[in-house]
């Protein structure tokens, strides 16, 4: 019985001292580490950046919408015709009188020529038609044959200021009709006709080109008369013209 007592004894002390120093080591770690806290890292997301709107001046326009498609929105810029246009016109005709006796005298009235200086407002009335109110001066010389000698005796000198209209239609190939009304005079060399004065009209048609916006280039035809005593001038004329719009 006192043998196992003494066996007991030492096995005893080392479980106190086993657990003495377990004790012990914990307190050494609680106070070397006292104090002491680790963060555990974490990822937050950033919202993406902003940036300022585009001017309105480079802002892409919105599409139009037709139905159930979307398609972009063109708009094309068409040249319009001015709506007055100032227009300058010269005319060089030949003329072969019509209806007129033999004079007098004997001698016979042939063919002559002339010109015409036109001012007038071409006015826009609708695509391809246009509308020019215009005045003008008008002016044709006229020569009288003599039978026996067969050579000139003398001639004919006509004079007019009208005012008339003008239809045209087209664009590029431009023809016409148009009629002016007026005053006109007839002097001569022939010693038995004086100075005389009466109403003066034609009527005429014309066929242009236009070469450029500013200037249309043609022909035409035409009937002029004046009203004048005795042996008054008739006359069909075909020639030329041109015309600057400005």
């Amino acid at each position: 019985m006192a043998r196992s007592h003494f066996l007991r004894l030492p096995l005893r002390r080392t479980a106190a001292s086993a657990a003495i120093v377990a004790i012990g080591c914990v307190l050494a770690g609680s106070l070397l580490f006292q104090g002491v806290a680790y963060a555990q890292p974490t990822y937050a997301p950033q919202p993406p950046p902003t940036y300022p709107p585009l001017p309105p001046a480079y802002a892409p326009p919105p599409p139009v919408i037709y139905g159930p498609y979307r398609y972009p929105r063109y708009e094309y810029v068409v040249s319009e015709e001015p709506r007055s246009t100032l227009d300058l016109g010269i005319d060089f005709e030949g003329a072969a009188p019509v209806s007129i006796p033999r004079l007098p005298d004997g001698n016979r009235i042939e063919s002559g020529s002339g010109f015409k200086l036109r001012i007038g407002d071409k006015l826009y009335v609708a695509p391809g038609v246009h509308l020019t109110p215009e005045i003008g001066y008008a002016y044709d010389r006229f020569f009288a044959i003599n039978d026996f000698t067969g050579g000139w005796a003398y001639d004919w000198n006509t004079s007019r200021l009208q005012a008339g209209l003008r239809i045209e239609f087209g664009r590029l190939v431009v023809p016409s009709i148009y009629g002016h009304l007026g005053a006109g005079w007839r002097w001569s060399g022939d010693p038995t006709l004086s100075l005389s004065a009466g109403f003066a009209g034609d009527v005429g048609a014309a066929l242009d080109l236009r070469l450029w916006r500013h200037f249309q280039l043609g022909g035409f035809v035409e009937y002029a008369a004046i009203d004048v005593t005795p042996a008054a001038p008739q006359w069909c004329g075909i020639g030329i013209h041109g015309d600057v719009l400005c």
